[in-house]
C-alpha cells in the first residue's frame, strides 16, 4: 500500500502504568510504518513515564506540570503534530489493543472531509462490542452507542456515517481542525469527544464507521476500572448539562423535562452507593459556570 502520509499517533497519559505499555507493543506491530508516537503526559505519578521511556524509547513524550484533562491533553499533541509534517491525527486511549492493520484500513477511507473510526469490542469480552460508533439521544442528553453490549454480527458489518463516536481511536486529517477547531477543555473527562464530533458533523465532515477496523477497549479503566464512581458521576452530570447547552437548536420540548426527570432518578439510584451527592454537585456547578478540573 502506498504511504499516504505520516500519522501522529497522540495519547493521553495519567496513571495509565497498569495499561500503556500494552497498547504500545500493539502499536509496534502495525503494519503501517509512517507514524511517530507522542503522550503527553498528565502529571502522573505511576512511574508510567519512565516505565515507558524504559521500554520504548522511540516514544515523544510531553510532560505537563498538572493534570489538565483529557481534551487539553489531546489539544497539547495535536498541536504539537499540526506544527509538524503530520498530515493524519489518530487519537487513541492508553489502555486499548489493536489489529495490526487497523492504520492500513483506516486510512483507506480518511480524507480531509472524513474522519474514520474502528469497531470497538471490550477487552475482556472478545466478540461484545462496546461500540460500533455512537448517535446523542437529544431528549436525555446522552451519547449512546450502537452496538453497546451486544455480539458481534451481520448488523454491525456494514459501512456507515454515525453521528459522534468516542476518541479512544479515531483518524482525523490536519484541515479538520483548521474547521472545526479543537476539543473543549472545559469538559476536562467525558463529552468532549461527542462535543467534537457534532461540531465536526455541523462543517460538513462525515464520521465513517469502518467495521474491518477492530480494536479491544479496557473500558472504564480512567475510573479505577468502575462504571460508576465518584468521578464519572461527578463528571457526566455536569458535562451532560454543559453539551446541551452548547447544542440547544438540537433539543426539542421534551429533552429538559426528562433530564430534570433522570438527574432525580440518579439521584435517588445512587444515594445508597454514596454517590447521589456528586451528581448535585455536578449540577450545581454547571449551574455557577463552574468547569475544568474538579478536585474531591
Amino acid at each position: 500500500m502506498e504511504q499516504m502520509g505520516k500519522i501522529a499517533i497522540v495519547m493521553v497519559n495519567y496513571n495509565g502504568k497498569k495499561f500503556q505499555n500494552e497498547t504500545l507493543r500493539s502499536i509496534e506491530n502495525f503494519t503501517y510504518k509512517n507514524f511517530e508516537v507522542i503522550i503527553v503526559d498528565n502529571a502522573s505519578t505511576d512511574g508510567s513515564v519512565q516505565a515507558c521511556k524504559d521500554e520504548f524509547p522511540w516514544v515523544k513524550f510531553i510532560e505537563l506540570n498538572e493534570n489538565t484533562g483529557v481534551a487539553h491533553g489531546n489539544n497539547v499533541g495535536i498541536k504539537y503534530a499540526l506544527k509538524r509534517d503530520f498530515e493524519y491525527i489518530l487519537l487513541l486511549n492508553n489502555d486499548v489493543e489493536m489489529q495490526s492493520d487497523i492504520l492500513d484500513i483506516l486510512l483507506k477511507d480518511a480524507s480531509r472531509a472524513v474522519i474514520t473510526i474502528p469497531k470497538i469490542f471490550y477487552y475482556d469480552k472478545k466478540k461484545v462490542i462496546w461500540s460500533a460508533g455512537a448517535f446523542v439521544d437529544w431528549e436525555m442528553g446522552y451519547p449512546q452507542h450502537h452496538g453497546y453490549n451486544r455480539l458481534d454480527g451481520p448488523a454491525f458489518n456494514k459501512k456507515r456515517a454515525v453521528e459522534c463516536a468516542p476518541t479512544c481511536c479515531m483518524l482525523i486529517h490536519r484541515d479538520v481542525f483548521q474547521k472545526v477547531g479543537y476539543m473543549d477543555p472545559a469538559y476536562f473527562l467525558y463529552y468532549d469527544d461527542t462535543d467534537f464530533c457534532l461540531r465536526a458533523v455541523d462543517k460538513g465532515i462525515k464520521i465513517l464507521y469502518i467495521p474491518e477496523a477492530v480494536m479491544w477497549h479496557k473500558v472504564h479503566s480512567s475510573t479505577g476500572g468502575k462504571s460508576v464512581s465518584k468521578i464519572s458521576v461527578y463528571y457526566m452530570s455536569r458535562n451532560r448539562l454543559y453539551l446541551l447547552h452548547k447544542n440547544k437548536d438540537k433539543t426539542t420540548k421534551k429533552t429538559y423535562p426528562a433530564v430534570v426527570k433522570n438527574i432525580w432518578e440518579e439521584l435517588v439510584s445512587y444515594d445508597k452507593k454514596k454517590f447521589s451527592k456528586y451528581v448535585f454537585i455536578g449540577v450545581k456547578d454547571y449551574l455557577f459556570g463552574k468547569m475544568g478540573y474538579k478536585k474531591f
